[in-house]
């Protein structure tokens, strides 16, 4: 079993303050508190509120990146079914918490907005090859754009209200899972 370092632990705590209390909680002195430790100790690891929530937004994509890597040798029209609903469930329970406070800062912040950028730039990547995948013949400036789309989907339905009640949360990532397909092949 993999030791977690402390900074680790205090990330962790810190996003589970985001999701469960959302950002006007995310107070420094608060998350020292609930980590068990002296302010001064969590600035050691996170000097600002802004280092913190940028460590937060990057571990929760490290984890969605690990959630969707195990589908990596399915064929590929599975494996965007895997990828769909893997992001569908992890976005709509959680990092919908976590994503959309630092999205809207994110305008206004430029640091945040860079983390952001690289972070959706992977999702595109990470998308557009699903597309070149299924559809051969998409150009890469064709996959790229379904790649947007589809990612637009997956980050609007994390949104939605009702997204917590499972009969709507399982019917809404079924018909995502056909729409995404149906945009990777272009249909």
């Amino acid at each position: 079993m993999a030791r977690t370092s402390r900074a680790d632990e205090i990330v962790a705590v810190a996003a589970g303050v985001l999701e469960r209390e959302g950002l006007d909680r995310f107070v420094m002195r608060g998350i020292a508190d609930r980590a068990d430790m002296k302010l001064g100790n969590l600035q050691y690891y996170f000097p600002t509120r802004d280092d913190l929530l940028e460590a937060v937004v990057r571990h929760e994509f490290s984890q969605d990146l690990a959630a969707i890597d195990s589908s990596a040798t399915e064929a590929p029209d599975r494996r965007l079914a895997r990828i769909v609903r893997t992001l569908t469930a992890r976005w709509s329970l959680r990092n919908g918490s976590v994503y959309l406070p630092i999205a809207v800062l994110a305008l206004h912040d430029a640091r945040l907005r860079q983390a952001l950028s690289e972070i959706y730039a992977t999702f595109h990547e990470m998308m557009s090859d699903a597309v070149r995948e299924i559809d051969p013949s998409a150009t890469p400036d064709i996959a790229r754009r379904r790649a947007f789309l589809m990612t637009s989907l997956l980050d609007g339905a994390s949104l939605q209200p009702g997204r917590d009640d499972p009969a709507i949360r399982d019917a809404l990532v079924d018909d995502l899972e056909r729409l995404t397909l149906a945009i990777a092949t272009g249909s």
